[in-house]
Formats: C-alpha cells, structure tokens, sequence
C-alpha cells in the first residue's frame, strides 16, 4: 500500500488572463472607422480627379467655326476670350504708321509692335466689360470682320471712363499771372500789384464760403484790366482738376503737395509762385488758390497701371 505521503503533490498550472471584451470591441470598431476613411477619401479623389478631366475636357472645347479658322491658319492671336483674324490683323498692319528710322522699321518689328498693341487694346476692351465701363457686340469685338473706327472710339470711352473714375484728387485752382512768358503791358511790380490787389479779395470771400471756386474764376474772366498783364488770363482763370496718384494740378511741384494735404472742402493759402522763366530763371509770376473737393485712394496710378496690374488674368496665344 502506498502511503498517501508518498504520493507526488499535484501542481496548479495558472491560467493565462482572458482578454477582456471591451477592448475587444473597440478594437473592431476602430478597424472598421479606419476602412470607411479609407473608402471616402478612395471616392472623393477619385470623383475630384473626373471633375479635373472635365473640367480640362471643357477647357479645350473650341466652336467649330473657331476650330475650322484655326486649322486653315485665319487665326493671328487669342487674347483672353477674343480671337483676332489674320484679316483684322493685316489690316491693322498697314494702318501702322512708320517706326521712327527705316532700319527700326522691318517686317518683324511692325508685327511685335502692332501685337503689343492688339493686346493691350483687347484687355482694355474685356477688362472695361467686367468693370461695366463698356458693351461689348461684334461690330468691333470678337470677330472675323470688325469696324476699326468704333473699336477705337470704344477704346477712346473706356479710357476717358477710367479717368474720370480713378482719380485721387478732385478740386479746382483760382489763378491771375503777372508774368506768363513775358512780362506785361503794366511792367512786373505794376503787374504783380494788379493781379494781388484783383485775387486778395476773391480768396477771402471763397474762403468765408460767400463764393465759389468757379464764381471767382468767372469775376477774374470778367475783369478786361487783367489782358495788360496776361492775354490769356481768361483761360488761366479757373481749372478743374482730377489727378491720380502721380498727377498734380499745377506746374508747381510744391504747390501740388499742399493740395493733396489738404482734407476734402480744404483751401491752401494764397500763394505767390514762380516759374522758369527762358534766360531770367524761376521769377516770380504767378497767384494762385487751391481747393481740394475729394480725396480718395486710388488702386491704380493711371491707365497703363490699370492693365499692367490685370493683363495676368487674360492667356495670350500666337498662333
């Protein structure tokens, strides 16, 4: 018989820990988010990349019309949207006139100079329609046979349009001179009194507002004492002004500045300024007033900046 000391103790073999379920779970259900992210995004670029085919298929798309000029070479340059014919082009071609020396004056020159110009017409004419300044028809715009004189009488409008639209400063100045190129009939101190003695009174009654800028250019223009010291003293009388950022008012560079510092219904001094004169120098010579009406920013400094600032926005093709 075998004691039961004698037998070998059983060992307890330990159980591995279960995983536990909850961390199961969220392990599934975090697979799961990853293979639906992973879906989405497969379609969403994938239909962004068809939406680009497209949309490079419609780019390319060309009127047939279009498409026939361009394979029998009828077709000079696009510019933006406007196609501009081999027969328009040659026609301006010979309206070009002469540039300057006859070594200047080649073939290839002609056609660079004339296509800088189409361009820049072509960009005025579309930029003009954005900004509402013009209508664009096919008698001068976009087509195989177009009317050079009222395309140039559109282009004409834009940019007086433009000017008028785009100015920084707008106000008027009030003149007398006592020596315009010459000294007149009354001799200079004779003359300088007059013109003083004439403006003095003008000034001080604009400025207490009991008149206008343009009633004191008329009362100068109306005083026939003023031909014995300037002839043309009615024509120097009154001038209204709009000027950009580059622009001044008057000759006088110092002058322009007290001007432009003014704040809108401001009146500089009345100022006694000079002018070069040919052999006698800068003389004193004239009388002036300023009066500043507006005073805004402006985006561009003058026409050429205009398109300057937007020709990027409008593809150029030679063909």
């Amino acid at each position: 018989m075998i004691n039961s000391s004698d037998q070998t103790p059983q060992q307890t073999i330990p159980e591995l820990p279960k995983p536990k379920k909850n961390n199961l779970f969220i392990v599934v259900l975090l697979a799961i988010g990853v293979v639906i992210c992973a879906v989405f995004l497969f379609n969403y670029f994938q239909k962004s990349d068809d939406s680009d085919k497209e949309q490079e298929i419609e780019e390319v798309v060309v009127d047939p019309e279009i498409q026939t000029s361009l394979d029998n070479n009828q077709i000079a340059l696009k510019v933006g949207d406007e196609y501009i014919y081999t027969t328009t082009f040659d026609a301006m071609l010979t309206e070009l006139l002469p540039l300057g020396t006859e070594s200047e004056n080649t073939p290839e020159k002609r056609k660079k100079v004339l296509t800088e110009k189409i361009i820049k017409d072509s960009i005025t004419l579309q930029l003009a329609k954005k900004e509402g300044l013009v209508q664009l028809d096919s008698s001068f715009y976009n087509a195989e046979t177009i009317d050079f004189d009222k395309r140039v009488e559109a282009l004409n409008t834009i940019i007086e349009s433009f000017n008028d639209m785009s100015y920084e400063t707008k106000g008027s100045v009030v003149a007398i001179w006592f020596y315009n190129m010459k000294v007149g009939k009354l001799g200079l101190e004779e003359g300088k009194k007059l013109a003083y003695e004439t403006i003095k009174p003008l000034y001080d009654s604009v400025k207490t507002g009991e008149m206008t800028m343009e009633e004191a250019g008329e009362a100068i223009r109306a005083n026939k004492k003023l031909a014995q010291i300037d002839p043309v003293y009615k024509e120097n009388a009154y001038l209204a002004f709009k000027e950009g950022k580059q622009g001044g008012a008057t000759f006088d560079k110092e002058f322009n500045a007290k001007i432009k510092s003014l704040k809108p219904g401001g009146i500089t001094e009345l100022t006694l300024i000079k002018d070069n004169i040919d052999r006698a120098g800068y003389v004193e010579a004239v009388y002036m007033f300023a009066k500043l009406d507006e005073k805004k920013m402006s985006q561009y400094e003058n026409y050429d900046d205009w398109i300057i600032q937007n020709k990027d926005n409008y593809k150029v093709t030679v063909y």
